[in-house]
């Protein structure tokens, strides 16, 4: 009797131990055990598993509570003790994140004041990074200089931070999105690139920075959508047409092209080369020759025309 009893104790405790619900072991029940009710998280993937090795290291985007434009991202790993998380690393990254919205929130009040309406502003890789809603024309690429160097005078962080503009295709901009973008916006790759025509960079804090000379720093974006979209609309016609008035044969243009910077760094274009072949397209069609050409941002115009030879710039 003594050792059924004995069998039905252990047995119950067994039971107990299998069905008693084991706490989570992830980032969520972490964050509440050492920040009770601050954070919450806005959603998890897996980190790099080829580098890793492993689908078990996860990176979570965690935001604040109080303000959830305050976003960080963690990395931890389910094997590790406490999921390989400092706590006071986590304090000092979301110091960062409010410092970082506090100061972009600062720079859109005033680029606001300056008279500007359809910009979106963000902190990304260092830089304090304005997204520009309208069409760079050279007088509005000169008045967003100026007017820059009017907010920056007035912007306590422009010691901190250097410098990223971005035009962006006018339509893409909603006046109800929040204006100061926050990191699930920045977060590699940023889905915007496609779509800026032109940008400017400068790493230097912009207190350093003599802006109205960043005049002939701005830059096309050959990855955009619009270069591309022109290419195929004006440029390769505007080449297969001169191959036919000025070559003996007739050609075909091979699926690639190439380009460089215009020389005169005062003028926003390229220098392009087309090359084709007289036979048909293939994957081992020969490059029977090459077509060059200027393309002019401002004006939107591929001219000057000619044979040139074919290769790398």
């Amino acid at each position: 009797m003594l050792l059924r009893f004995i069998a039905l104790l252990g047995l119950a405790i067994w039971a107990c131990r299998c069905t008693r619900k084991q706490p989570k072991n992830d980032i969520e029940t972490w964050l509440e055990q050492h920040f009770p009710g601050r954070f919450q998280v806005r959603g998890t993937q897996v980190s790099d598993p080829i580098r890793n090795l492993s689908f078990q290291v996860k990176k979570s985007l965690v935001t604040e509570k109080a303000d959830t434009a305050v976003q960080v991202e963690i990395i931890w790993d389910k094997r590790a003790p406490h999921l390989g998380i400092d706590q006071l690393e986590v304090e000092e990254m979301m110091a960062r994140a409010a410092s970082q919205i506090k100061d972009a929130r600062a720079i859109y009040a005033l680029l606001q004041s300056s008279g500007f309406e359809r910009v979106n502003v963000g902190i990304w890789r260092g830089n304090v990074t304005l997204l520009f809603y309208d069409t760079p024309t050279p007088d509005f690429r000169k008045t967003c200089l100026k007017n820059l160097e009017k907010s920056a005078a007035k912007w306590p962080a422009r010691d901190k931070y250097g410098l990223a503009v971005y035009f962006l295709e006018p339509h893409l901009y909603q006046k109800e999105d929040n204006p100061v973008k926050t990191l699930d916006f920045w977060r590699v790759p940023p889905l915007f690139l496609p779509y800026a025509s032109v940008y400017l960079h400068a790493d230097d804090p912009i207190a350093a920075l003599n802006i109205p000379s960043l005049a002939n720093a701005w830059t096309l974006h050959t990855e955009s959508k619009a270069l591309s979209d022109f290419v195929q609309a004006v440029a390769q016609p505007a080449v297969e047409e001169w191959g036919k008035k000025h070559l003996s044969k007739p050609i075909t243009l091979l699926n690639r092209w190439t380009y460089e910077p215009l020389k005169d760094k005062t003028v926003l274009g390229l220098q392009m080369k087309f090359p084709f072949t007289y036979g048909t397209l293939s994957d081992d069609a020969p490059v029977d020759g090459c077509i060059g050409g200027q393309f002019l941002f401002d004006t939107q115009t591929f001219s000057t025309l000619n044979l040139c030879q074919w290769g790398l710039y």
